[in-house]
């Protein structure tokens, strides 16, 4: 296609073509009631600066998520909150994994791998705190040259670990603050850009028990995205809270 897709300073979220012209950039909600309301036909093709190329509308989860539930129903609520309100944060099968770990490492892991899995994320590591005096250590790795870092210690005064302790979520444009930018260098090897990053942390017993660090290179993580993973999270502690008191 002639078409061609600027890179503002700002992250937008989506541009539209027919082929003949682009529009945008517009928000996923303001995309999801085009495609409701007939404005932005089948046949578009859509893209997020640093994509690359563009894709057919239908490959786009939301628009497909739009279009499996019927959004053509006037009901008053927008459509990308009837598309998030109509997926489950946790599912049956994510609950059946989770159960199934033997022990508290194994269900951490699993965890990281419901987060990549849903969120389409490129990397995740895991960080389990050993002892006070170790501190959080590199347990697990997915995606390239992130299994090199297995087994180092993150640093005291790191910015995200002194986040998790407060058992804050982080998620957002990499090296945007303190805590992004640590968490961004952990993630960055073997990718040219990262374009989001999220942290979240498990807090068992009252204590931070491990933190886990996503990223992603086609863009931030969006609203539902960080649903999931903090609704996994949830699960995941939940079930840790079971396993280790009868360990």
């Amino acid at each position: 296609m002639s078409a061609r897709i600027a890179t503002p300073q700002q992250h937008p979220d989506w541009f539209v073509t027919d082929g003949a012209r682009v529009v945008g950039p517009v928000d996923t909600s303001l995309l999801l009631k085009g495609v409701s309301y007939g404005r932005v036909p089948d046949g578009c093709w859509i893209a997020q600066p640093g994509w690359g190329a563009w894709r057919n509308m239908d490959s786009i989860r939301e628009v497909r998520a739009l279009k499996k539930i019927g959004m053509y129903e006037v009901d008053g609520l927008e459509p990308w909150e009837r598309v998030a309100r109509s997926t489950p944060l946790v599912d049956a099968g994510t609950e059946k994994l989770l159960s199934a770990a033997s022990d508290p490492g194994e269900l951490v892991l699993f965890g990281m791998h419901e987060m990549l899995q849903r969120t389409r994320a490129s990397v995740g590591l895991v960080h389990r705190m050993r002892a006070p005096y170790v501190g959080l250590v590199t347990s697990c790795a997915t995606g390239p040259n992130v299994r090199a870092s297995l087994g180092a210690m993150i640093p005291a005064r790191d910015p995200a670990r002194d986040v998790a302790r407060l058992g804050t979520f982080i998620a957002g444009r990499p090296w945007s603050s303190p805590a992004r930018s640590a968490i961004a260098d952990r993630l960055a090897g073997g990718f040219e850009r990262l374009r989001g990053v999220a942290m979240v942390p498990l807090r068992c017993n009252h204590r931070l028990y491990a933190m886990i660090e996503l990223g992603r290179t086609d863009h931030e993580f969006r609203g539902v995205d960080q649903k999931a993973i903090r609704a996994i999270a949830g699960a995941v502690v939940r079930r840790l809270e079971t396993v280790t008191r009868s360990a």
